[in-house]
């Protein structure tokens, strides 16, 4: 047999409520006739956890209770059992956490979107490691940090596919905001804890800062910042200054097919670094996404950098400017605009490799390095 440990429910279910855990069937409905019996119970501690056992290994269940005329339930898998040859050991999951930017309260719960919060900042504060947040209208949110603690977290876009920011929700799907009066050099989200992915929104960046802005630091334990291993995924980056800064030097980042548009400030970039504090970004990964009008497209010091299969055009002063950077990153597969050279184009050293580029002013596919 296996155990379930959930933490963190006291949102869902006050401290002493009966929870029960009913097994689901194939089809995700609960299984057998209406009236059946949990296969256990449980009660929620004063710390908002509570712990089922005697469950089938890697079934899914709903924990359910009724408050009051209320129906709450939060759906989870239990641990592997002995069978599957290894250990009962408690795993936290992950909770869905709702943001209606036009509808929602942020004295709501979140936990649906009848009771979805208003802001991403309080479904922030809702939310633990591993959660997921789903955000639906246009949210105007400056400064939002999601700490080291929340490692794992999760904000998507649960409209189509990010169009433009003053599209009518489903059509824009999630769109980021600065407030109608934006505080110079405030970023829209700054990220500190790692695993984080952000999916499917639009970020009207700031005149002055970044859309998403990566933090890393040297310190320890609650005080260190770290955004490594962070995706980006079919986001829409649209004017202002910086689509995503990397201060500090994270690592191992993937942006996948996103687009970075009319991002003007000469000082910065569609993909800026502006500190290796810590050390030079390491192992990026940036494919299928598109660089249209910004005044600098990719401006770090990479190391370990693989850039294919991008549209980049030359409309700007610099496409790519990894000057600074440890030589061994890859660029292939690219559509590169403008003149094949390095002024618009800067390699980290003499280990790079820029071959399988297409570019019609060096007439058709690169063999070389920029030069």
């Amino acid at each position: 047999m296996a155990v379930a440990t959930l933490v963190k429910l006291g949102t869902i279910f006050p401290p002493g409520t009966s929870v029960g855990a009913y097994a689901l069937d194939p089809n995700g409905h609960p299984s057998g006739a209406p009236g059946i019996s949990a296969t256990d119970t449980a009660t929620v501690t004063t710390a908002g956890g509570l712990s089922f056992a005697g469950l089938a290994p890697n079934r899914v269940y709903w924990a359910y209770a009724l408050i009051g005329s209320d129906h709450r339930y939060v759906k989870f898998v239990s641990e592997p059992g002995e069978d599957d040859g290894q250990e009962d050991a408690g795993i936290s999951r992950g909770v869905e956490l709702y943001v209606d930017a036009v509808a929602g309260d942020d004295s709501n719960n979140g936990l649906s979107w009848a009771d979805a919060v208003a802001t991403v900042e309080q479904a922030v504060s809702l939310a633990s490691g591993g959660d997921t947040i789903y955000l639906i209208g246009k949210t105007r949110e400056e400064g939002v940090v999601i700490p080291n603690s929340l490692g794992g977290l999760k904000i998507v876009g649960a409209g189509g596919r990010a169009s433009h920011a003053d599209s009518p929700w489903p059509y824009a799907s999630a769109a980021w905001l600065p407030p109608a009066s934006p505080t110079a050099d405030t970023d829209l989200l700054v990220i500190r804890g790692q695993g984080v992915t952000i999916e499917n929104i639009l970020f009207d960046c700031p005149v002055d800062a970044a859309g998403i802005r990566l933090e890393r630091n040297a310190l320890s334990g609650t005080s260190e910042f770290d955004a490594s291993h962070l995706t980006v995924r079919n986001c829409r980056f649209d004017s202002g200054s910086v689509g995503i800064e990397d201060v500090g030097g994270s690592g191992f980042v993937l942006v996948d097919d996103c687009r970075f548009m009319r991002l003007t400030d000469a000082t910065g970039a569609a993909i800026l670094n502006s500190s290796t504090a810590v050390a030079n970004p390491l192992n990026w990964e940036i494919r299928d996404s598109k660089f249209l009008g910004n005044d600098r497209h990719i401006d770090a010091p990479a190391s370990g950098w693989v850039v294919y299969d991008n549209i980049i055009d030359g409309a700007g002063t610099t496409s790519i400017d990894f000057t600074g950077g440890v030589a061994g990153n890859i660029v292939t597969k690219n559509y590169l605009g403008g003149a094949y050279d390095a002024t618009l184009y800067k390699v980290a050293g003499a280990g790079d490799e820029w071959g399988g580029n297409f570019n019609v002013l060096s007439g058709g596919v690169t063999a070389a390095d920029p030069a």
